[in-house]
């Protein structure tokens, strides 16, 4: 992943999406779909974010559920500005791997998952 320039995920629907997390702690910028899952650990400081919208998707004949739309001009001006700004793109992988491993590296997560298993009581 290291040879990438840039690791571009246009989701529409994802429970976490672990490759732009992987991608930020090989120190590669991403660029992902504003309003999901990756908003919960990325930062506009070295993630650039699509513009979306949320849409109903039909499931089945009785059931639908929500998906985003990724705004595919703002995609392809994201990537441009990416492919003109390279060194801003480098800087902004530096700090995205800087915050992957503050963040997620296992005594992290592991804390994370204890206080949301075992809240303390007051």
């Amino acid at each position: 992943m290291r040879g990438a320039d840039c690791y571009v995920a246009p989701y529409r629907a994802e429970g976490f999406n672990l490759p732009v997390l992987e991608a930020m702690a090989c120190g590669v910028p991403v660029i992902c779909t504003s309003g999901g899952s990756t908003d919960e650990f990325t930062d506009p400081a070295f993630a650039r974010r699509i513009s979306s919208i949320v849409v109903r998707k039909p499931l089945s004949d009785t059931e639908s559920g929500d998906a985003l739309a990724p705004d595919p001009d703002h995609l392809v001006e994201l990537m441009r500005d990416a492919a003109r700004n390279r060194d801003r793109l480098r800087e902004e992988g530096a700090r995205a791997a800087r915050h992957a491993r503050d963040n997620f590296d296992w005594s992290a997560v592991t804390d994370r998952l204890l206080a949301s298993l075992l809240p303390t009581s007051a």
